[in-house]
């Protein structure tokens, strides 16, 4: 696999916080997983579940995506073969060790380069019993609505006739509520800056309707992180005003706060966060601590930034780790070795813990993919107010 599918890869996966399936805050959970484990991480502990030989691959990294069911049973997952070519979907029932392909009907051009498609597992219905796969290749896009039970394909729709953008040509899955399913309008392949609104689709009666909640990708890479619970939206991008040699595509040095009642053609967001120092790719903004602040974060610098809501600044030392999920109490992230817990008391004082593991303990994970991340935001917050980074 290419570096620009990885990139694609990556930028999907985070936005998986699926509303599905429905915890309290206090029993969170977040999934990710590497090429050889699915790994469920709660407050105290992570539990390892191997993945089957035919999910495996580990040349390239990252040929696999996957998600797992709220009651642990369901593992959906498309693979690409080591050639880089064939895609495929399956449902592996861990309960009883079954694995079945889903047949899908879009059949992959057969001169396609390798690399030249994608298949992603978006997240399961309100109910469990549905699962969700976004796919595209150079010509087009398809979004499959799947019974996961049987494995049957039970809706197909092209996402060109779902949305009439042009160039967008593949849709980011991030959640599906009673509200329906979430989709981000992509473009499949590019590289650049791609921003625009989510749209709302209703697979039974294939109805939908365009949102207000913005989204940006930047060169593949996620930069925008909503709190699924109100609605609040935050968005990485850069100030121009005193960079005369600015890049218009990559770095970012600022972070825009959008709240729940943001109308696109009447208002603009509130600039909450300027490092004027700091001027990185890298660097992004992730809802933490239930939605009581955001972390900023760079794997460039050896530190990160704890902002609350009332504009309070703590640093960080997270050791260059990399982020992984917001969570009721704080944040997780991991090294090569281990998955980190933070938590962020009432005065905003901050603890970490190295989190033990259950089961078969991975020897490295040098790749870890997000697939499910907690829905955080419950209560009443006030709007963050703007800060200016200190050094």
């Amino acid at each position: 696999m290419n570096q620009v599918m990885l990139w694609v890869i990556s930028a999907v996966l985070l936005f998986a916080g699926a509303a599905y399936p429905v915890l309290s805050e206090e029993d969170w959970r977040v999934v990710a997983y590497d090429n050889d484990e699915i790994f469920v991480i709660r407050p105290y502990a992570v539990e390892v579940i191997q993945l089957p030989e035919t999910a495996q691959n580990r040349e390239p990294p990252g040929n696999i995506n996957l998600k797992l069911s709220a009651d642990e049973r369901y593992v959906v997952y498309t693979t690409r073969e080591k050639d880089g070519r064939a895609l495929g979907a399956f449902i592996l029932d861990l309960q009883t060790e079954s694995l079945r392909k889903v047949e899908q009907s879009i059949q992959w051009r057969s001169d396609e380069p390798a690399g030249g498609e994608i298949a992603m597992v978006g997240p399961f219905s309100p109910d469990g019993q549905q699962v969700t796969i976004s796919m595209a290749d150079w010509y087009g896009g398809i979004l499959q609505i799947i019974d996961v039970a049987s494995g049957e394909v039970l809706v197909e729709a092209e996402t060109s006739q779902l949305i009439a953008e042009p160039h967008r040509n593949y849709a980011l899955l991030p959640e599906w509520s009673e509200d329906g399913l979430l989709l981000y309008p992509h473009c499949f392949p590019c590289e650049g800056f791609v921003e625009g609104f989510a749209y709302r689709w209703q697979p039974n009666d294939n109805s939908i309707t365009r949102t207000n909640i913005p989204y940006r990708v930047v060169t593949y890479r996620l930069m925008s992180d909503r709190l699924a619970s109100s609605g609040e939206v935050l968005v990485a991008g850069q100030d121009f005003s005193d960079r005369s040699q600015a890049s218009p595509v990559t770095d970012v040095n600022i972070i825009t706060y959008f709240d729940r009642d943001f109308m696109p053609d009447s208002s603009t967001g509130l600039v909450v966060y300027t490092d004027p120092a700091e001027l990185s790719l890298l660097l992004t903004s992730h809802w933490v601590a239930g939605g009581r602040g955001y972390l900023v974060h760079s794997q460039t610098r050896s530190e990160s930034t704890l902002v609350l809501r009332d504009t309070s600044l703590h640093s960080v030392d997270d050791a260059a780790r990399t982020f992984v999920s917001g969570t009721a109490d704080g944040w997780i992230m991991h090294d090569d070795f281990h998955f980190y817990h933070y938590t962020v008391t009432q005065t905003g004082d901050i603890a970490v813990v190295q989190l033990p593991f259950t089961g078969d303990k991975p020897a490295l994970f040098d790749f870890v993919f997000i697939s499910e991340t907690p829905t955080l935001g419950n209560g009443a917050h006030d709007p963050p107010q703007p800060v200016i980074a200190i050094h």
